[in-house]
C-alpha cells in the first residue's frame, strides 16, 4: 500500500530512503486505526428522557440544541450513505 505525502514540501530533508520509510510507517499506523462507523449507524439517545438524565435540569436550551445538532449529523449520514447507494446502483446498472 503506498501512501503519497503531500504535496507541498514538509519534508525537505527527507531523501528517497526516509521518505519510504516514512510512507510505510504511515501506512501501518492508518492500517491500524478502527473502521469508522457511519453516525447514522449509531446508537443516539437524542432527546434524553427524564429517567435518564443524571443530573441535569429540566427542560433547557442545551439539551434542545445538542438534540437538533445530533439529528442533523445522523440525517447528513444516511444522506450521504444513500447518494452513495444510488451513485453505486447506477454506475452498475450502466455496465
Amino acid at each position: 500500500m503506498h501512501v503519497a505525502l503531500p504535496h507541498t514540501n514538509l519534508f525537505p530533508a527527507l531523501n528517497k530512503k526516509q521518505r519510504k520509510r516514512y510512507e510505510k510507517k504511515l501506512a501501518a499506523r492508518v492500517g491500524v486505526l478502527p473502521p469508522k462507523i457511519p453516525a447514522h449507524h449509531h446508537a443516539h439517545d437524542i432527546t434524553p428522557a427524564s429517567y435518564n438524565r443524571e443530573g441535569l435540569p429540566e427542560g433547557g436550551i442545551a439539551d434542545a440544541t445538542e438534540s437538533v445538532d445530533q439529528r442533523i449529523e445522523v440525517t447528513k449520514s444516511a444522506r450521504q450513505a444513500r447518494r452513495k447507494a444510488i451513485k453505486e446502483s447506477n454506475f452498475l446498472r450502466g455496465l
